[in-house]
């Protein structure tokens, strides 16, 4: 077939016209059209009728008119060739048009109108999608490089990378871009590439002002012109590494929290369980809890129907529940636990239970200890005041007999009634002196001052002093010392031992109106037990375990303050041993108590005899004593006591002292601590200076054991407390005596 010259035939342009795709229109240069060829449809060109003969800036609208007119005016004017694209609003959809306008001949315009709607709509979509796509790119932070592996030049453009401004394809050097690249990540950089180690993605750090986290995808490699490249993706995950971090902080706090934590659906399906929860409830780390429901694996919900009332309550409480829960885990010492549980939704709607458990049994063991010690501390008010009582009761009633009889005494002429008022006055004075030892002895135990002085004594002669003393005041029971064994010598404080039996013995007489009392002690391996039984009127049971209390008296209306026993068992533990005590109502009472014993090695103990007792030859003047006492009734204590046996000087100061020993030499002294001017203490140090062998004995009201030790650091001999007891300064006499003769 012939086509050569067809396009160029006169008789063939119309049918090629007729299959174009434009709309074609012959303007006149006022605007009105004449001819057109129509190959569009829309509001304004549809057909023949729209257009022909009609002025094109009438049928347009006039938005349209405006751009379009001056392109017109500029053909038929200038001659010159328009091409432009125009907008076309109708009411209800925007239409656009391309319009290629020229010279047709001076009386006419040629347009070649061509509807670009679905083009420029299709346009704006791309448009509209790429820029969706950018500021997806800006909020992912995400970037696009090339890498030409010839030149080593990276092309990058995009959101990842801070150091270089958004929306500029930039240039950049492999080996200049490595110079931000942490040491340790660049040498897997240089390999991310499918030959080399077969990985395409990689994290890697940018060091700047901070660390900006990457990851880098390969997504094509091709070659182009001889060169291979290299394409993909990067991406800034900074955000990401910090969330993960946050969370694996978050998860690791969780896990590691001093409460047991686990979170479920509303069904009971256990979604999640920390480490403590885990180990409360014996879930192993390796079991996979969301295979079971709570009330499956909890210790604290035992069946299904205890979890759906669980849950009901939390329902109908603003989903949220505090509680306490008794469930005791014995593994882990709890009694108890403080609980909170409430109802989140998580990110797919769906409602989860978390559940927080804090233990609180250290919490409730210490306010149960609060109670505890509240009760004591008013039972101890209350019996401190039932104290305070007594004691004003126990001191006025001998007070009451001394100063009454010391009134009448002097203006008493018969001597046997004289003795009778002396005897009452003696007892009144030595229940008023216990009655302050133990007032004394209280206060050191509360200020932490109850000391001890060991030596070893010799039992049997203890125990027998201490049955010829209470004989001659007991007038009650008969007093017994049990055969116990002799020689026996035990390493303690002899005054502090004979305080306790005293007081068991004390208070025996006293609830024994008549019957027997017997004390003693046996040997027991490693400890020697000692005993006081009476056959008296007994403890109730009731008062059998609180009778070493302080200020309790089994008797309301027995004379004492409640403190003996007390101060007791505080004597008997700081001994090393222990105390107790077995009664029946009306049959009697048995106190005993215990002391560590080590058989001592075999040098045994010489008991001295007083040479003032009864059954001693009687003795003439032994020698001169000098008494340094202020106070004249004290002097004249002494000198009843000694003044028949002893030539007796009597100093009243320090000074004074020292002058008559340099003018008398006495054999002993006998010197008061607290005197006027130059205390006993600065005097007996003076008189050391003259003489390293006078006997000096402190005298003093201070029994504390500091006042005793100094008082021998300053050179005194030996110590006696006020009041002074006529035995022991007898005995104490009896032994400097012999010392001094043996010298």
């Amino acid at each position: 077939m012939q086509t050569t010259g067809i396009l160029h035939d006169k008789n063939n342009a119309y049918k090629i016209l007729g299959l174009t795709c434009d709309t074609l229109l012959l303007v006149r240069n006022d605007g009105v059209c004449e001819d057109a060829i129509i190959r569009t449809v829309h509001p304004y060109i549809s057909d023949n009728g729209t257009i022909l003969g009609k002025n094109i800036f009438d049928v347009l609208p006039d938005e349209t008119v405006v751009e379009f007119r001056p392109e017109f005016e500029g053909v038929v004017n200038n001659g010159i060739i328009s091409n432009k694209n125009y907008d076309l609003p109708t009411s209800d959809k925007m239409y656009y048009f391309k319009c290629i306008m020229q010279r047709y001949d001076p009386e006419h315009v040629i347009c070649q109108y061509r509807d670009i709607t679905k083009r420029s709509q299709m346009k704006k979509r791309l448009q509209s999608m790429n820029q969706k796509l950018r500021e997806t790119e800006k909020a992912a932070k995400i970037g696009q490089w090339r890498y030409d592996t010839q030149t080593g030049i990276i092309l990058y453009a995009g959101f990842a990378d801070r150091r270089y401004p958004e929306g500029h394809i930039h240039e950049v050097e492999f080996c200049d871009y490595c110079k931000s690249v942490h040491v340790d990540d660049i040498e897997s950089l240089k390999n991310l590439d499918m030959g080399n180690n077969g990985c395409d993605v990689l994290d890697y750090r940018i060091l700047g002002d901070d660390i900006d986290y990457m990851r880098i995808k390969i997504t094509e490699s091709y070659t182009e012109r001889g060169h291979f490249f290299y394409e993909g993706y990067i991406q800034n995950i900074t955000d990401l590494i910090e969330k993960r971090s946050e969370l694996e902080m978050t998860t690791m706090a969780v896990n590691n929290s001093n409460d047991s934590i686990y979170a479920t659906y509303l069904d009971g399906t256990v979604i999640f369980a920390n480490k403590l929860c885990r180990a409360h409830n014996h879930i192993a780390p390796t079991i996979d809890i969301s295979q079971y429901k709570a009330f499956e694996i909890l210790d604290n919900i035992t069946d299904q129907n205890m979890w759906n009332a669980f849950v009901d309550k939390l329902l109908n409480n603003n989903n949220i529940l505090k509680y306490v829960c008794k469930q005791n885990y014995k593994d882990f010492d709890i009694i108890a636990s403080d609980c909170t549980s409430y109802i989140v939704k998580n990110s797919k709607g769906e409602d989860i239970i978390w559940s927080f458990r804090r233990d609180i049994s250290d919490q409730l063991r210490y306010e149960e200890k609060l109670v505890k010690a509240k009760e004591k501390a008013e039972e101890s008010d209350r019996l401190k005041s039932a104290f305070l009582s007594n004691m004003s009761h126990e001191i006025r009633t001998p007070l009451n007999a001394i100063v009454g009889f010391s009134g009448i005494i002097a203006d008493t002429d018969d001597a046997e009634t004289r003795r009778s008022y002396y005897n009452i006055i003696e007892t009144n004075n030595e229940r008023l002196l216990q009655l302050v030892n133990e007032i004394l002895d209280l206060s050191k135990i509360e200020s932490g001052t109850f000391q001890f002085s060991f030596s070893s004594i010799m039992l049997k002669d203890l125990f027998e002093e201490l049955l010829a003393t209470h004989q001659v005041y007991n007038k009650m029971a008969k007093l017994f010392f049990d055969p116990s064994p002799d020689n026996i010598v035990l390493m303690t404080d002899k005054n502090r031992l004979a305080q306790v039996i005293s007081n068991l013995i004390n208070n025996a007489i006293k609830f024994t109106p008549k019957g027997e009392i017997h004390f003693g002690y046996k040997i027991k391996t490693a400890e020697i037990e000692f005993y006081v039984k009476d056959t008296g009127i007994g403890i109730a049971p009731d008062k059998i375990d609180i009778i070493f209390d302080r200020f309790v008296k089994v008797d309301s209306f027995a004379p004492g303050t409640g403190l003996g026993l007390a101060i007791c068992k505080t004597i008997v533990q700081k001994l090393g041993g222990s105390i107790s005590a077995t009664s029946k109502k009306e049959e009697g009472t048995i106190f005993t108590f215990t002391l560590p014993y080590e058989r001592p090695k075999k040098n045994g103990i010489k008991h001295e005899k007083n040479i003032f007792d009864k059954d001693s030859q009687t003795a003439t003047p032994l020698g001169s004593i000098l008494v340094v006492e202020d106070i004249l009734s004290n002097f004249n204590l002494i000198k009843a006591i000694i003044g028949t046996k002893y030539l007796l000087y009597h100093a009243t100061t320090g000074s004074e002292a020292i002058e008559m020993f340099n003018a008398y030499h006495p054999d002993i002294i006998l010197m008061d601590i607290k005197i006027p001017g130059m205390d006993g203490i600065e005097t007996t140090k003076q008189i050391r200076k003259v003489s390293k062998d006078i006997p000096i004995i402190a005298v003093t009201a201070y029994a504390y054991e500091e006042e005793k030790k100094k008082a021998m650091q300053s050179g005194c001999n030996d110590f006696i407390s006020k009041p002074v007891d006529k035995n022991i300064l007898l005995e104490i006499l009896t032994k400097h005596i012999k010392l001094s003769k043996k010298k």
